[in-house]
């Protein structure tokens, strides 16, 4: 279910990861924190098509970037069977700070 468009910032917890859809289109998913203190808020960032080549090859785990997108909410399976609640964002657009503009 879509909630809401979304910009945040913050810095890349987990590398960017390419997979392929069964249609041999891209998709490269990666984890932002976007806390600015010790607690970690993480969110699930997934980029389609042009703009997930250009993340696989850009942005790396440390990396500060600013995401534009959908913000929407996924549910998990934990390991012991319980579901937990995901905040991902579809991105439109990643834009590293510490560099270059990462856009489709």
């Amino acid at each position: 279910m879509s909630l809401a468009r979304a910009t945040v910032s913050g810095k890349v917890y987990r590398a960017p990861e390419k997979r392929f859809t069964s249609n041999n289109v891209p998709i490269t998913g990666f984890t932002l924190n976007i806390s600015g203190s010790e607690d970690e808020i993480l969110i699930r960032v997934n980029c389609i098509g042009n703009l997930a080549e250009t993340v696989a090859q850009t942005v790396n785990k440390g990396d500060e970037v600013v995401i534009d997108g959908r913000l929407q909410n996924a549910v998990a399976t934990a390991e012991d069977g319980s579901e937990k609640k995901i905040v991902e964002i579809d991105a439109s657009s990643v834009m590293k700070i510490s560099g270059g503009i990462t856009q489709p």
